[in-house]
């Protein structure tokens, strides 16, 4: 992603809930919250 970004482009980076960095919530752990959370970070960044 740093060569990306250092060439101009806009890069994210999706860190589903309950992996990588973010918190382990004990509930909401299932595609069909990923993909609300996904379409909820799309909407707002309105790509």
């Amino acid at each position: 992603m740093f060569f990306l970004a250092s060439n101009s482009y806009r890069c994210i980076a999706h860190d589903r809930r309950g992996h990588g960095r973010s918190s382990q919530p004990s509930e909401g752990n299932e595609m069909n919250t990923y993909a609300d959370d996904l379409a909820t970070l799309i909407e707002h960044l309105d790509l």
